[in-house]
Formats: C-alpha cells, structure tokens, sequence
C-alpha cells in the first residue's frame, strides 16, 4: 500500500454510530439497531447510496426517559478534487434536532440525545487530489448549534486549510499543514469568540514489511497560536516538536 493510501481523517466525524446492535447490509443499503449503553441510547441508523450520493439517518431515544434525536446527513462524492484536479472531492451536509455538544463537539454524527430543546449543522468539502508529484487534501468545514435556551448563546465554528504531501521517495514524504479556525460562543460560552491557527512541517517514513502492513513514523515541528479564550494557550503562540507512529493491518 502507497504511503499515501491514507484513512480519511474526517470520516468518523459524519459517518459515526457507536454501540453494540445488529446490522443488515447489502450493495446500496445498510440498517443498524444499536444500543449504546455508554450514552444511554437505542438508534436505528438507515444508509442508502445510490451512484455518487450518499444518505444517512439517524433515530435516537434516550433508554431512561422520551428525550429523541434525529439527524440527517446528505454527501455528494465528486470524481475530481474541486472540479479541477485529478483526485476526489466529497460535500456533505448534516443537520440534527435533539443534538448540541459532547465533550466539546458537535454531536451530529453519533446517536446522542445530549439537547432535546437543540438542534444543529454542519457542512463539509473534504478532497484528494495530485497536482504533478504533490498530493494535496483541502478541508472546509462549518458547523453551528442552536442550544434553544436563552441562558446559552449559539455556537458557529468555521474550519479551513489544507495538507500538501510532497514525495522525496518510496518510503519517505515531506508533509506540510496549514489550518485556521474561527468560533463564535465557543461551546455556547457568551463572549468566546476568536481565531486559533496551526502551521506545520515534517518528514513521515513508511517501513516495507508487507503489502498488509504499513508502519509510518511522522516527525512534526508545529507553530500554533491565536486568541487565548480559543486556544487556552498560556501565551499567543509557541512551537511544538511532536512525533507519531502507526501501524494499519
């Protein structure tokens, strides 16, 4: 597998239902019956994907009392990177009632009841492409939740940036990000507001033990900052020096 071959990084975030239930599947469809005793849930999750469209809902009820949510979730999968390029491009959009925020995000893409008065959206254009040698994967992304309480302002947070990975050889890469973030009432706190950014660098290298096994070891040096009510740095900004390593089966 190409060092390249990456999972997606956003697809948890739109297409996420956890628990423990049956499943049917077949070509197009999927149907899933969960209990997620973590969340004091049940769901029916329904799919259904036809050419280059993808659908998704979501039926939530709280197992302790009526509180319900239901979601939504439409995305269109391009054959090209924003029209232009070689590559892929999705947009999706999402919108839920009975949802707000969990553990700081945006619940739209679980089967969680956390607001039954809330709801919420979210819309995302998340592509691949290559242009000569370089791979590039832009990322838009914005999302909002009215928390339906006057004592809670409603939270908007708008994403956009992109990584460029630059092949030197077989086993190693060069990757380059850059992300901005703007939030209005960050997490339904009245006055949170501002702009927090990340720009970073570093070499990743992929070890060849098989065609089923990819171990990739990225070094990183990141530059981070913007406002501090935002980023709940104890300084405007700073640079952090960071290493990970995986391996996918």
């Amino acid at each position: 597998m190409a060092i390249n071959q990456d999972v997606n990084a956003l697809d948890y975030k739109f297409k996420n239902t956890t628990g423990t239930g049956v499943i049917y599947k077949n070509k197009n469809n999927q149907l899933a019956f969960m209990v997620d005793e973590l969340r004091g849930t049940n769901a029916i999750d329904i799919e259904h994907n036809i050419g280059n469209i993808e659908t998704k809902a979501t039926i939530s009820q709280k197992i302790a009392n009526t509180d319900s949510s239901v979601s939504a979730m439409v995305a269109y999968n391009q054959n090209k990177l924003l029209g232009i390029l070689p590559g892929m491009t999705k947009y999706v959009a999402q919108f839920g009632v009975g949802v707000g925020t969990t553990n700081g995000d945006v619940s739209l893409s679980r089967n969680c009841v956390d607001n039954k008065d809330g709801s919420a959206y979210r819309f995302i254009i998340d592509g691949h492409g290559t242009a000569g040698k370089l791979i590039i994967n832009p990322v838009l992304w914005a999302e909002g939740v009215n928390y339906g309480d006057n004592t809670l302002k409603n939270y908007t947070s708008i994403s956009a940036g992109a990584r460029v990975t630059q092949p030197i050889t077989n086993n190693l890469q060069m990757m380059y990000e850059g992300f901005v973030n703007a939030k209005e009432n960050n997490q339904g706190a009245a006055t949170a507001d501002g702009v927090q950014y990340k720009i970073a660098a570093g070499p990743a290298v992929q070890l060849e033990m098989g065609e089923f096994v990819r171990p990739v070891a990225r070094f990183t040096a990141t530059y981070i900052g913007g406002d501090k009510v935002i980023t709940k740095l104890a300084k405007d900004s700073e640079i952090r020096l960071g290493s990970q390593f995986e391996v996918w089966f």
